[in-house]
């Protein structure tokens, strides 16, 4: 493995860290809106962080990041630690037990940090559509622009 920010393995660290916050199924687009917000909290009044660090760029990852997201949960679900649930909305992820165990185990200052600030973002933004969540996203994106 050549890089460890950005990738596959990363992205899957990220993800289960993630589901095991949620407690229930979501889509593919909803956890990279859930890891966006929760990455680059600070931008969207959710924390004073920003677990990445600042980035003039951060914003412009998301087309990225959502297809990062789905090439890793078709891995996951391989793997045993992601299940496809059948839900109103589609396709959704869940986490399983043996991924439940594994984000357990995680407990780098980064991983607790992240399950802190997704368990914020789900929070926050739980009862939102993605079309409402998205429209969060554009509105901090182009206010960083005008910086």
């Amino acid at each position: 493995m050549e890089k460890v920010f950005n990738s596959t393995f990363e992205t899957s660290l990220r993800i289960m860290l993630l589901l095991s916050v949620c407690g229930y199924g979501i889509t593919a687009d909803r956890i990279a809106e859930y890891d966006l917000l929760t990455v680059y909290s600070r931008y969207f009044e959710l924390s004073e962080q920003v677990l990445n660090g600042d980035n003039d760029f951060g914003f412009s990852e998301y087309a990225a990041r959502r297809k990062s997201i789905q090439s890793t949960l078709k891995d996951m679900v391989l793997d045993g630690t992601v299940k496809v649930v059948r839900g109103r909305d589609g396709f959704q992820y869940a986490i399983t037990e043996a991924g439940f165990s594994a984000s357990k185990r995680m407990q780098s200052e980064y991983a607790v940090a992240y399950k802190k600030l997704a368990h914020i973002t789900v929070q926050k933004f739980g009862n939102r559509t993605d079309s409402e969540i998205m429209d969060v996203i554009n509105k901090a994106s182009m206010k960083s622009l005008r910086r």
